[in-house]
């Protein structure tokens, strides 16, 4: 097996279960703010429509407001980037084996 695809392999695992973990976070940041909301102004966990997706991308700010001592978003944050450089590592690592591969044959 070619190395750069072992690579790519092992950042798409690391990326994906980062993604997962973020994902768990925010679940957990979104039961702890709810617990200081009333009940008609509480966060869905799970929604379709636009609007309530914006107010998702304050999660880590209304969280460290209600909670200054809490390290959830700050673990979500160190999730959040530990994706992204998974995601940059399949890209450079299958960007560097399409480089260096030979050339493919081609038959007349």
């Amino acid at each position: 097996m070619n190395p750069s695809v072992l690579l790519a392999v092992i950042f798409l695992c690391v990326g994906v279960s980062a993604a997962v973990f973020a994902t768990l976070l925010g679940f957990m940041m979104i039961g702890e703010i709810n617990r200081k909301r009333e009940d008609d102004n509480q966060i869905p966990y799970f929604s379709f429509s636009p609007l309530e997706s914006l107010k998702r991308l304050g999660l880590p700010r209304q969280y460290h407001r209600l909670y200054p001592h809490g390290r959830l978003h700050i673990y979500f944050f160190v999730a959040f980037a530990v994706m992204i450089i998974g995601a940059f590592g399949v890209f450079f690592s299958l960007y560097h084996m399409a480089s260096t591969s030979p050339p493919i044959p081609r038959g007349r």
